[in-house]
This record gives structure tokens, C-alpha cells and sequence, in this order.
């Protein structure tokens, strides 16, 4: 996608984006990049779930950091278990529930 001329904000089948996946796993050059090419740091999929509750979920402090200043929804629903910042609590990321 970074390489080609493929829809930065393409969809899987379950509606999860690039950005989803590369903030999901803690790729942060992968984050930014699809950032500078225009990926929505608000997508969101049907049931739940946006690149910023991902990060917060998976404790990839300098993406979450990243996604907020690119303008990430902190209040965004993120799935089962609420927003970025109670995904973050139950996991006992102190450090993200600060910064967010």
C-alpha cells in the first residue's frame, strides 16, 4: 500500500483498515507513513474498534501518542470494552492512561 497506488484507507473484509493493523501491532513507522498518505486516524469497523483503541489495547504508548496528535478521537467507542482510555485501565497501562 505505501509503495503502490492501493487506497490507503482499503478495507479488509471485516472493515479494519491498514492503520488498524500496523497501530494493532506496533509498526510506528508503518503508523506514520500511512498517516502522510492521508489513512483516517478515526476509522472505524461496524462492531467496534479504531487504530487509536488498538494502540491503547496493545500498549504502543508512541503510536497512541502519535494518533492523538494527528487528531485521533479520544472518546471514540473502540468495542466491547469501551474507549482507548478503558481498554488502557483494565490492562494496567498506566503510562497510556496518563497520556490520554
Amino acid at each position: 500500500i505505501l509503495t503502490s497506488n492501493l487506497e490507503v484507507d482499503s478495507q479488509d473484509e471485516s472493515g479494519r483498515t491498514p492503520l488498524f493493523y500496523a497501530a494493532r501491532n506496533g509498526y510506528g513507522v508503518v503508523v506514520q507513513q500511512l498517516i502522510e498518505k492521508g489513512a483516517d486516524v478515526n476509522a472505524q469497523i461496524e462492531h467496534g474498534g479504531n487504530p487509536l483503541y488498538e494502540a491503547s489495547s496493545n500498549c504502543c504508548q508512541d503510536i497512541v501518542a502519535l494518533l492523538l496528535e494527528k487528531g485521533a478521537n479520544i472518546n471514540a467507542q473502540g468495542g466491547y470494552h469501551g474507549n482507548a482510555l478503558q481498554a488502557a485501565s483494565r490492562n494496567g497501562y498506566h503510562d497510556i492512561v496518563v497520556l490520554l
